[in-house]
């Protein structure tokens, strides 16, 4: 049998990228708030979603530094725990709820990616019936509700 919280799987369950919940972090993260051509944000939302009319263009960008840690053995390997990242969030409409739309994501750790992956609901509290609309890295978009 298999083992791991996250493939690749292996007996042991030691090749996992993630290791199994809890995660703590620790980090720096700076918010810039800012406005954009809603004419332009447009196009990077997919049907069912809309600009939020009370504050089109309104928009956020995130700078992320951090460490996480799970089983207390960062110290084995200190680069796959670190991780930094970009994302950008848009005000926008889902099904007449205020949501944090993000078209554009980015880690530089794949350990922060798959984390990523398998925490959708908790991660992005997305109310979204599909996960595809709810959480995707790297250059696609987020649902979540603000």
């Amino acid at each position: 049998m298999l083992k791991g919280f996250t493939a690749p799987r292996s007996p042991l369950g030691a090749t996992a990228l993630v290791p199994s919940p809890p995660w703590h972090f620790a980090g720096d993260v700076l918010a810039v708030e800012f406005w954009n051509d809603p004419d332009v944000s447009l196009h990077t939302l997919p049907t069912g979603i809309e600009l939020d009319k009370k504050h089109p263009g309104h928009s956020v960008a995130l700078f992320t530094d951090y460490q996480f840690t799970a089983q207390n053995d960062e110290y084995l390997d200190p680069a796959r725990y670190q991780s930094r990242g970009f994302s950008v969030f848009l005000d926008a409409m889902w099904k007449g709820s205020p949501i944090a739309w993000c078209p554009y994501c980015y880690t530089d750790n794949d350990a922060a990616l798959m984390r990523g992956w398998t925490r959708l609901s908790e991660k992005t509290r997305c109310r979204a019936p599909d996960p595809y609309l709810c959480y995707r890295e790297r250059g696609f978009g987020t649902a979540c509700a603000r």
